[in-house]
């Protein structure tokens, strides 16, 4: 898996404040192994997490 920076100049601005907050995003195809057991084994290095997003849609009544 490669880092690459979208915006240097961005990053230098942040200070790095982005990464330590929340790091970056991986997409199915960076990893070679999607078993569960693959998985398990790439989370249990300690450096990645998986977390949840919700997308509420709010309804015409609120």
């Amino acid at each position: 898996m490669e880092a690459i920076l979208e915006s240097k100049e961005y990053c230098k601005k942040c200070g790095g404040y982005c990464c330590k907050k929340c790091g970056c995003d991986y997409y199915p195809e960076d990893f070679k192994d999607l078993s569960f057991n693959g998985l398990t084994n790439i989370l249990s290095e300690g450096n990645i997490s998986i977390v949840s997003t919700f997308s509420f849609e709010r309804l015409p009544n609120e």
